[in-house]
């Protein structure tokens, strides 16, 4: 590394322990991952100093609760796109319980894990919970028109094939693109499906320039050309919108509708409707959970089930129960709703099968309960990109036991 510029690295090695304090601000951030761009020694050098400066963190925080005799379990997580460290707590039913330090950058998972519950040490070092089992990935298929199916990700990039006037191109970012070459007039279109797998997620731009960005069991409907006034997609499962607004001939904007069926299986009645009259927002409408939501990062939808309707403004949430009622949460945790997008869990006062509902798509496994379901309550966040033996050991630490079997996991008291 004799290229690097040992003032530039003493200024960068001063914002990384900021980074890793949760002090940074945008500007600094933005340094950062200029610096981590330019060049791939940059790469090495910032795992060289995360290494380093996690086990000074790590003694002196070792230290610190040996004085006080206090709790610790400090989590820092963070992935690839090297977003800002948080914590992640699981608070243990009226006891003082644990923070956790963990560093997940980059190719790197540093994971440190202490835990002291009334001067008692767990050890974890007994458990094995089937390490093999690895996070999900960028996987999954597109159906077209003919119903011939391509695995997006086994094909190679560039141009995979064209459906009347518009291209569909695979991108060296994995991201699928449908690029419509007619911009006005009759453009014939085709119905194309793509599908997530358990364990799988991908990103999709329409032909209208929208951006979708779809979760782990999901499958998106969607027209190869838009009609010019009414753009309708369909939705199975979760996934991310980001809409480009389009303005027809006549100077109207074009709408933008996300209908949701609900499997027959699931109980609920009738089709549910997000129009869009904004831009960012989140669907989540899986037939296993007990609520369809959408949740409204920026400009405006409007949610129909029935006859009834209901507006969002940004920071709001419109949940659906079956056959029940639109509930407005006015100040919904929007980060908690696209946490799966930015790559976490994320909870706030979830139960114990919410949180293995997630893990179950996420994780490709099955779900089984040995005895009464533990009533626990969870809340914070931790990387997606962790192993299942990892997110075991966490949730554990709430008087919850797990047995690994092949794809099945085994919940018990």
């Amino acid at each position: 590394m004799n290229d690097i510029d040992l003032k530039q690295v003493y200024e960068i090695r001063d914002i990384i322990l900021k980074y890793l304090n949760g002090t940074i601000d945008e500007k600094e951030e933005m340094q950062l991952n200029q610096w981590l761009c330019e060049k791939e020694s940059n790469d090495e050098l910032f795992r060289e100093i995360i290494d380093q400066e996690t086990m000074h963190l790590f003694t002196a925080r070792f230290d610190q609760l040996e004085k006080r005799k206090a709790v610790v379990f400090q989590h820092i997580c963070s992935r690839i796109d090297r977003r800002r460290p948080r914590l992640f707590w699981l608070p243990g039913r009226g006891k003082l319980w644990y923070m956790a330090a963990a560093v997940s950058i980059l190719f790197i998972s540093i994971a440190t894990f202490f835990y002291i519950n009334r001067n008692k040490t767990a050890d974890f070092s007994s458990k094995d919970h089937n390490s093999t089992i690895t996070p999900g990935r960028n996987t999954a298929t597109l159906t077209l028109a003919d119903g011939s199916v391509i695995m997006l990700d086994s094909t190679g990039n560039g141009i995979l094939t064209q459906q009347g006037n518009t291209r569909i191109i695979k991108l060296d970012s994995g991201q699928l693109v449908y690029e419509t070459g007619q911009k006005s007039g009759h453009r014939e279109a085709f119905s194309n499906i793509i599908s997530t797998p358990r364990g799988g997620q991908y990103q999709l731009q329409l032909p209208d320039g929208s951006k979708v960005w779809l979760n782990a069991a999901s499958s998106l409907r969607f027209p190869t050309a838009f009609d010019d006034k009414v753009r309708r997609v369909e939705l199975k499962g979760e996934a991310y919108f980001e809409i480009a607004p389009v303005i027809t001939k006549e100077g109207i904007k074009s709408r933008f509708i996300v209908d949701i069926h609900p499997h027959p299986s699931s109980g609920v009645m009738g089709t549910s409707q997000v129009e869009v009259l904004g831009t960012h927002f989140n669907i989540m409408a899986y037939d296993d959970e007990h609520d369809m939501k959408a949740t409204l990062l920026e400009g405006a939808v409007k949610v129909t089930r029935g006859t009834a309707t209901q507006l969002l403004a940004p920071g709001q949430q419109a949940q659906i129960s079956k056959n029940g009622p639109i509930k407005l949460v006015e100040k919904a945790d929007v980060n908690e709703a696209v946490a799966w997008k930015n790559g976490y869990f994320q909870f706030t006062n979830a139960n114990l099968p919410a949180v293995m509902r997630q893990i179950a798509r996420w994780y490709d496994v099955d779900i089984s309960y040995e005895g009464k379901i533990p009533e626990r309550q969870f809340g914070g966040k931790i990387s997606r990109n962790a192993n299942l033996s990892e997110i075991l050991k966490i949730l554990e630490l709430s008087d919850v036991h797990f047995s690994v079997e092949d794809k099945r996991i085994i919940v018990s008291p």
